[in-house]
């Protein structure tokens, strides 16, 4: 096909508005609409399609050239719709490429299936380079998504890989990768022994060993119950990284603590203590360049301040500005909690109606079912208005 010949076709795709211009972006084409796409796609060959594939993946790559880890998304597509013709190489190469930079602009969901695409794809020791990076990347969006089993399994194998080639440094950047939510781990032996073994690696009181000590202080006080040994973990850590001013550190730090103290909160000191932690995050996170820990800090500040009846109404405004940053992440476990605190933040100062808003859009994503607390806030805001019909069908579910 000449370049005439395919200009020509493009010419009657646009009048046929098959097609149309992306706007700002001269010689680039999209569908229309998907449907367009879907049935064009299916009158081809199984055959066939996989050779478009190979051949847009190869032109797109040359074009691209030394920019092409840019595009590592697009690439990743289409070399993986090519396998059967290009092998699993280059889907490999690109997944990890476009899984990490999913994991930096905090698109977890997508990382995961990113990574997890590419972790299939290895299959020989050709691939042993890219082996450590595709399991790390793959660990580290499942901890995010609260996946803590399968996330740990998946950092031993990078740690114990990137030992065994001699990639200290590597596996001492495996075991630091934050845990922030260590409720569900399952067994905790891998971790622990990914950190204590760091640990026998780093200089003691180095900025490394901070971020280790955080990870064995949550193993130790979430998992062991080790409250005493937890706190000392923590209390070793902070000062590393107040001394580093290291403000994500200190902010999941306090926001550990925070939890530790709840679920070992025996007394009204260790609550009080607790609430104290949470407010310090809640101050790091309105500066702090850490999304995700900025999450985790108005998730953990918001347990003491339910629990203490205090400061509904900054809860209710921490939250709401953090609702966005959880929505493009892809984090439906975090956006559930924080839903139901909102909902009782609403319940608290009155506000029955953004009660009912908080519920139903727990109920939108499909939320309920693993968090129960916001049915109840929806409960308890129909029977304040009223609306006894409601507060039956609720009683009901």
């Amino acid at each position: 096909t000449t370049e005439g010949q395919l200009l020509d076709v493009l010419d009657e795709a646009l009048d046929a508005k098959l097609i149309e211009e992306l706007r700002g972006e001269i010689g680039h084409y999209q569908f229309t609409h998907a449907l367009i796409q879907e049935t064009l796609t299916s009158e081809l060959s199984s055959a066939r399609t996989v050779r478009l594939h190979a051949r847009i993946a190869e032109t797109l790559e040359r074009l691209y050239g030394d920019k092409a880890d840019q595009h590592a998304t697009e690439l990743a597509h289409h070399f993986g719709e090519a396998e059967s013709v290009l092998g699993v190489n280059k889907i490999i190469l690109y997944g990890v490429l476009a899984g990490e930079q999913a994991l930096s602009s905090s698109a977890f969901e997508h990382a995961r299936t990113t990574f997890d695409r590419a972790v299939s794809a290895i299959d020989g020791d050709d691939q042993r380079e890219l082996y450590g990076a595709a399991y790390l990347g793959l660990g580290r969006a499942q901890l995010v998504l609260l996946e803590h089993v399968n996330g740990i399994r998946n950092l031993k194998t990078a740690f114990d890989w990137f030992l065994g080639t001699g990639r200290t440094d590597l596996a001492i950047t495996t075991a630091e990768v934050p845990m922030p939510d260590l409720s569900s781990i399952g067994e905790v032996t891998p971790a622990m022994e990914m950190v204590s073994s760091s640990l026998s690696i780093v200089p003691a009181e180095s900025h490394s060993a901070g971020r280790l000590l955080a990870n064995l202080g949550a193993l130790q006080a979430l998992q062991r119950s080790d409250y005493e040994t937890g706190n000392a973990s923590f209390e070793a850590a902070m000062l590393i990284a107040e001394r580093e001013n290291d403000l994500p550190l200190q902010m999941r730090l306090l926001s550990l603590s925070t939890l530790v103290k709840l679920i070992h909160g025996d007394s009204s000191e260790r609550r009080r203590e607790a609430l104290e932690d949470g407010e310090r995050a809640i101050s790091l996170a309105e500066i702090s360049d850490d999304p995700y820990g900025e999450v985790l800090a108005v998730y953990t500040a918001m347990l003491p301040r339910l629990i203490t009846l205090a400061n509904f109404q900054d809860t209710e405004r921490q939250i709401r500005r953090v609702l966005p940053a959880v929505e493009r992440m892809g984090d439906r476990h975090q956006l559930g909690r924080l839903l139901y605190g909102l909902a009782f933040s609403c319940i608290a100062q009155g506000h029955w109606g953004d009660t009912s808003l908080a519920v139903e859009r727990a109920a939108v994503l499909g939320i309920n079912a693993a968090y129960p607390l916001p049915i109840f806030a929806q409960l308890i805001a129909a029977w304040y208005v009223g609306d006894a019909d409601t507060a039956s069908e609720i009683q009901e579910q």
